[in-house]
């Protein structure tokens, strides 16, 4: 599997669970609705993004980026508005599964990426980053359970990890 999230990475998600958080759209210095979203703890904030890789200028591939920061080094270069808050149930890690990639006459094995987040609520409430070709990004988000469904099924997503803190997580990265 082809990911840029790090078992470090999913542990310090895993510190969210049960929290109150916040997900958000951001701007970073007054420059307009970034790329992506931002779930906010107390003591952290996650960006989170969908970039993607072109191969060959005909394959789109698409990959989950999550960058975090304590909240003390955010600053006040980025402004917050709130799509959601409350206590957050689970966070999971979404994968896709590329098959039959044809690369210079020749098919390429299959191979997975993680390429989406499904943030769940204690209020039921859902929100799904998932990758979609757009004009200005790849990254898109949708709340309605039924388009979560239709997305997970038309980009045949499945959960590759879920967010959570176990010290067995730490130890395999080393």
């Amino acid at each position: 599997m082809i990911t840029d999230i790090s078992p470090y990475l999913v542990y310090e998600l895993g510190a969210l669970k049960g929290e109150r958080v916040s997900f958000c759209r951001y701007t970073f210095n007054d420059i307009g609705i970034t790329e992506g979203y931002a779930l906010l703890g107390e003591d952290n904030a996650f960006f989170i993004r969908i970039k993607s890789h072109s191969v060959m200028d005909k394959h789109a591939v698409y990959f989950l980026d999550i960058q975090a920061f304590h909240s003390s080094e955010i600053g006040d270069a980025f402004d917050f508005d709130p799509l959601s808050e409350g206590k957050l149930a689970g966070l999971h890690i979404l994968k896709n599964t590329n098959r039959g990639m044809i690369v210079k006459n020749a098919v390429v094995r299959d191979f997975t990426t993680e390429c989406g987040l499904l943030a769940e609520f204690e209020d039921e409430t859902q929100f799904m980053i998932y990758p979609k070709e757009q004009l200005f990004t790849d990254t898109c988000c949708t709340s309605e359970i039924d388009n979560i469904l239709d997305e997970m099924r038309k980009n045949r997503l499945e959960v590759s990890r879920s967010a959570k803190q176990d010290i067995n997580l730490l130890l395999s990265a080393q």
